[in-house]
């Protein structure tokens, strides 16, 4: 080989290795993980994408079925757009929603609790695209997360977030006196009971919700339905919320007595808006409530609800015991008439404003309809939210601390107040748009504050619930 030749191979051979070791690196292959995937509702979650170029776009689906009032499932729906950073990747917990996704800032459960009811979003002409997972057949609590970038379907995962641990029975109850959801986890020894109480909806849309969630804590929980609500077929429950016997948790806690493996001895009573007020008013009546959970609470006693087919006539009181009506404050008539007079003017209103009216328009009820919380020995966690549109729960929460700090200071009692509505009993995982749906009347809050609020609340109440009145271990044998 002559040196020219031999030179010329030499420079070819450098110009191939400079382009090749240039060369583009094969497109970026888009991912998406969760972990864990698989959790308890109300345990934390991560979501990260990874595998995009700096600064690319993406977009999340997020899907489910979730349960529709009072009974069923329906499917909701929620999108959202990121910017990839310098390392190509989006992490929910960090990474800001562009302009026009379901919500506005970093959050590791914004895709979660954003996500709508697609016959809400359909009517608003907002529907998902075609060609998104099918989620009606899996399993309930099941998210399908995907990943488009550049019009495309890229990646997908499925999170899990379990109504129940997998070791807990859920059962209905249809018993004498007894109308619930009982849930109980598998394993030896007596589990500590609970009596979980919903709230001015009736039926068991709590039950079913609640029940299993503080079973899987090591509980034997029976949800209570105490009225009917909108499940007519709950036969033998009072239609409305009027009348109702103090004596249904006497029942409740029989029951519960007798079942193979609880523990009843004590019971722990957990309730939400007029269940909250139920749950008060047990504490401060029977000596077997050891703890009771109060979430948009009330401290006196309110006139009860009349039913449907006649809403505008007074009620009686909401409880009786020994067959003897409860003191109770009125409702004003007048008030509400202004607040429907609102509504009708502006599409709007708030019942807090015709509760406070009612507050001091019967203020001679108040002292007889207060709940003496005084003379309860049990642990005390009360939530409430500042902008409570549906009654003054945050204003009764004080009203409460003030008689409770009358007993024995070594008494537990644990307050927590939050810059949201009346939604502040949950988990703060599931989608929160679903008690901000336009009725007319507004719970306060809104869909993020009130998923802020009880994801900081509920982790809160568990430790409280486990510290004062753990699950028990009780061998049967002893």
């Amino acid at each position: 080989m002559t040196w020219w030749r031999f030179l010329r191979s030499l420079v070819l051979s450098i110009v191939l290795t400079t382009i090749l070791g240039h060369a583009a690196p094969a497109a970026a292959q888009p991912s998406i993980t969760a972990s864990p995937s698989d959790v308890v509702e109300g345990e934390p979650v991560r979501v990260a994408i990874s595998g995009l170029e700096p600064g690319q776009t993406v977009t999340v689906h997020a899907s489910r079925m979730w349960a529709r009032f009072p009974v069923g499932q329906e499917r909701y729906y929620g999108r959202s757009s990121f910017t990839a950073d310098a390392r190509g990747q989006v992490k929910l917990a960090d990474s800001r929603p562009l302009v026009g996704s379901a919500y506005d800032r970093p959050d590791a459960a914004g895709l979660f609790w954003s996500m709508q009811p697609v016959r809400r979003l359909s009517a608003a002409g907002l529907a998902p695209p075609q060609g998104l997972a099918a989620v009606e057949a899996l399993a309930p609590g099941t998210v399908v997360l995907e990943v488009e970038v550049a019009g495309r379907l890229a990646a997908r995962v499925d999170v899990r977030l379990r109504p129940a641990a997998a070791d807990v029975a859920v059962r209905e109850v249809r018993a004498p006196g007894v109308t619930g959801v009982f849930a109980q986890p598998a394993g030896p020894g007596l589990r500590r009971a609970v009596i979980v109480l919903g709230g001015s909806e009736g039926g068991l849309a709590t039950a079913r919700d609640l029940a299993p969630l503080l079973a899987s804590r090591g509980y034997a929980v029976l949800g209570l339905a105490y009225f009917q609500g909108e499940e007519r077929d709950l036969i033998g429950l009072r239609p409305n919320l009027e009348l109702i016997p103090l004596e249904t948790l006497e029942a409740a806690r029989r029951w519960l007595a007798a079942q193979p493996g609880v523990d009843a001895g004590q019971v722990a009573v957990v309730g939400v808006s007029k269940g909250a007020e139920l749950a008060l008013v047990a504490a401060a009546t029977y000596p077997w409530v050891s703890l009771v959970g109060a979430f948009a609470p009330s401290h006196v006693v309110w006139e009860g609800i009349p039913p449907d087919d006649d809403p505008n006539r007074s009620a009686g009181s909401s409880w009786t015991l020994g067959d003897r009506p409860l003191p109770f404050v009125r409702w004003s008539q007048d008030a509400a008439r202004r607040g429907e007079a609102a509504r009708a003017a502006t599409g709007v209103s708030r019942l807090t404003e015709v509760h406070l009216e009612s507050l001091v328009e019967y203020a001679s009820d108040i002292e007889q309809a207060r709940i003496r919380m005084e003379r309860s020995r049990a642990a005390v966690f009360i939530a409430a939210g500042q902008d409570d549109g549906m009654w003054p729960s945050a204003y009764a929460a004080e009203q409460l601390r003030t008689r409770l700090e009358r007993r024995d200071p070594r008494l537990p009692v644990q307050i927590e107040l939050a810059p949201t509505g009346h939604q502040i009993l949950g988990a703060g995982w599931s989608p929160t748009t679903a008690f901000q749906r336009p009725t007319g009347l507004r719970h306060g809050g809104d869909a993020r504050l009130d998923s802020e609020a009880q994801r900081a609340i509920w982790p809160r109440f568990l430790a409280f619930l486990e510290a004062h009145y753990p699950p028990a271990d009780r061998d049967p044998a002893r």
